[in-house]
């Protein structure tokens, strides 16, 4: 688990770096700025910064940033399903009736997981805000897999 952790956590670097470098400057600073405002705000408005952050970008930053996190979802469920089966070998027959995994496949990983949980695709706009606040390392965002275990009383 160390490995797919290390994996996870240079995955998420590089996309981050991607989706920075495909920003024009001035964008990057109106990030820093809206991600500072938030950070002090008395009511945060996370929404309202995600507009602002929307309307500012060119539809060629947008669909970079985009296109970056959809194939960083992608290689991180290969990911997941590669431990998922490391996992698997460990278990016994009776543990892995026990476990019930629920992943995500598809070609448009990311898109069709939000739409499974009733939630829309996050915009650029949303992506750049996980991407830049200190809770962003956790990768919750980009992917949720979902485990339960059932105990044999």
């Amino acid at each position: 688990m160390q490995q797919t952790h290390q994996q996870m956590e240079q995955l998420h670097a590089q996309a981050r770096t991607k989706v920075l470098a495909a920003l024009r400057p001035a964008h990057r600073s109106l990030l820093a700025q809206v991600v500072g405002s938030l950070a002090i705000a008395p009511n945060p408005d996370p929404a309202g910064a995600v507009r602002q952050l929307n309307a500012a970008l060119s539809p060629a930053e947008a669909q970079a940033v985009i296109s970056t996190h959809n194939a960083a979802m992608a290689q991180m469920d290969k990911i997941m399903q590669s431990a998922h089966q490391r996992m698997q070998a460990l278990l016994t027959d009776q543990q892995r009736s026990g476990t019930e995994i629920h992943t995500f496949n598809g070609k448009a990983p990311g898109n069709q997981m939000y739409g499974m949980h009733g939630m829309s695709a996050p915009t650029a706009g949303d992506i750049l805000l996980h991407l830049a606040s200190p809770e962003g390392e956790a990768h919750g965002f980009m992917i949720r897999t979902e485990v339960h275990t059932q105990h044999a009383m």
